[in-house]
C-alpha cells in the first residue's frame, strides 16, 4: 500500500507533468517506448515539404538525370507522411505536339509513377500542361495545389 502522503504527492506529479492540451502521436509512442519525450518541442510538426518542385528531363529522354531522381525521392519520403493531394504536371517535349512527343511525355509520367509508393500514386493527380516549360514536371501538394 502506497501511504496517503505519498499518493497524494505522486497524483500531484502526475498531473503536473500532463500536457493541457492535444498531445501528439510522437508523444505518445515515445511515452509507450518508455522514452523521455523532447521537452524541447513536444508537439514539432512533421517535416514539411515544398509546396512545389520542379524537374527537368533531359531532351527526349523518358527517365531523369540522376540528381533530379534523387530530390525526387528526397521529396517523396517527406510527401508520403503528409495526407495532401499531389498533383504532378508535365510540360511539353521541346514545344512539340507530335504523336511522338505525347508517347514521351506518358513514358515520363509513367516512370514518376514508377518511382512512386502505391499510397503515394492513389491521391496524386497526373496532368499534361503546354503552359510549362519545356522537358519539365511540376510536383505540387495541398489542396488547391495548380501549375
Amino acid at each position: 500500500m502506497i501511504p496517503p502522503g505519498v499518493r497524494a504527492t505522486l497524483q500531484h506529479e502526475d498531473r503536473t507533468n500532463q500536457p493541457s492540451g492535444p498531445v501528439s502521436v510522437e508523444t505518445m509512442l515515445a511515452k509507450a517506448r518508455g522514452e523521455a519525450p523532447s521537452s524541447a518541442a513536444p508537439s514539432a510538426p512533421p517535416a514539411q515539404a515544398p509546396r512545389k518542385i520542379t524537374l527537368r528531363f533531359e531532351q527526349n529522354a523518358p527517365a531523369l538525370r540522376e540528381e533530379e531522381a534523387q530530390r525526387l525521392a528526397g521529396a517523396l519520403l517527406v510527401l508520403r507522411m503528409q495526407p495532401s493531394p499531389m498533383t504532378i504536371a508535365l510540360g511539353p517535349v521541346g514545344g512539340a505536339k507530335t504523336p511522338g512527343a505525347m508517347a514521351l511525355i506518358v513514358q515520363r509520367q509513367n516512370n514518376l509513377r514508377g518511382r512512386m509508393p502505391a499510397d503515394l500514386i492513389a491521391r496524386t493527380e497526373f496532368r499534361y500542361s503546354p503552359a510549362l516549360p519545356p522537358d519539365s514536371a511540376v510536383i505540387s501538394a495541398g489542396t488547391g495545389s495548380n501549375e
